[in-house]
């Protein structure tokens, strides 16, 4: 969808949601969702947008949110006070999108989710 979306990305800049639905920290390491992980945040960085995820589970224990903003907004987001709402009560983390960070930025939310037993915000 996102390949598709490249022109829409580049002209409108819209804000995005991204669902990842990473299993490794239930049932090892699934390299098909890691290579998929990686080509989307490549493509996102390559894109200028910036990743942050959202430590909250949506779905399955594997499951994350990705709020993606335009490198233009990210000044701005991170103004907001729902970014310092969110990022003080460690709901929010930004992550590094270029390839294989992404990945480790999911699987650290679902560690720390886990650990916290904290599963909503």
């Amino acid at each position: 969808m996102l390949q598709g979306a490249r022109l829409t990305l580049a002209r409108d800049r819209p804000w995005l949601t991204v669902e990842f639905h990473t299993n490794a920290s239930l049932k090892g390491f699934v390299e098909r969702e890691y290579i998929l992980t990686n080509r989307i945040g490549k493509m996102l960085s390559n894109a200028q947008y910036a990743t942050y995820v959202v430590n909250e589970v949506c779905g399955h224990k594997g499951c994350r949110n990705v709020l993606c903003v335009p490198s233009e907004h990210i000044t701005r987001f991170e103004a907001s006070d729902v970014w310092l709402l969110m990022h003080r009560a460690g709901a929010l983390n930004r992550c590094d999108n270029v390839s294989p960070s992404l990945w480790h930025c999911l699987q650290s939310s679902i560690f720390r989710v886990r650990v916290s037993g904290y599963y909503g915000i």
